[in-house]
């Protein structure tokens, strides 16, 4: 049964949130863990669920009615927000996640080995030397989110490999060789300009989290 009072109190907490990205994690009263989700901005977020209770769908009913507390980490972009999250329903195997073990039908973030590493959207497990963070439900979050980290750290997007070759010129809104192109911006990458290993460097560091290419689909948990 829903305790208004409680639902109030975590509802008054969710004021003090800050706007940032981040995942979110949701307790019980004996302070386990029973969901994790990520956030574009962790105060809309995790004030919805404590809204409206009412209108929530069952599953994530059920869900806050077992809710007593909940902790937040601030990431620096949705992508950092999508690998923790993934990360942390791995290590904890939350109740109220959904665990996806069959991967069929799912999607991931796929980051491929070398120095110039590219983030792609995929839909299968296929490459055994690429990082894979997932399964997802939602293609959406997925493509949005991997445009997110090509556009953050000017990653290349096409097939061409680096840093060999003559840089190409660069024409107005062309959408190939790094993740700023689609503005009319030259990667630094595919520039050949020096800040493209640094950016590369933090692409590597936003994927510090993900799982091991060898390990089993830990699940990235569909959204409640």
């Amino acid at each position: 049964m829903m305790d208004e009072a409680v639902v109030e109190a975590l509802h008054q907490r969710t004021k003090l949130l800050p706007q940032e990205p981040g995942v979110y994690i949701m307790k019980n009263a004996k302070g386990q863990i029973i969901y994790i989700g990520k956030a574009k901005s962790l105060k809309n977020r995790v004030s919805s669920y404590f809204r409206s209770v009412d209108k929530h769908q069952i599953k994530v009913y059920r869900m806050v009615e077992n809710v007593r507390d909940f902790d937040y980490i601030v990431t620096d972009s949705e992508f950092e927000a999508l690998v923790l999250e993934a990360s942390l329903i791995k290590l904890h195997t939350p109740k109220y996640n959904i665990l996806l073990k069959d991967a069929k039908g799912y999607f991931y973030v796929g980051i491929s080995p070398g120095p110039y590493p590219r983030i792609t959207f995929e839909m299968q497990k296929t490459e055994k030397e690429m990082t894979y963070i997932g399964p997802y439900t939602s293609s959406m979050v997925v493509k949005q989110t991997v445009d997110e980290a090509n556009r953050a750290f000017l990653l290349p997007t096409c097939t061409r490999r680096f840093p060999q070759g003559p840089s190409l010129p660069q024409l107005p809104h062309q959408a190939v060789h790094g993740g700023l192109h689609r503005q009319g911006l030259p990667g630094a990458v595919c520039r050949g300009l020096p800040g493209g290993p640094d950016l590369c460097e933090g692409g590597r560091r936003a994927v510090g989290g993900a799982s091991d290419p060898e390990d089993e689909p830990g699940g990235g948990g569909a959204g409640l």
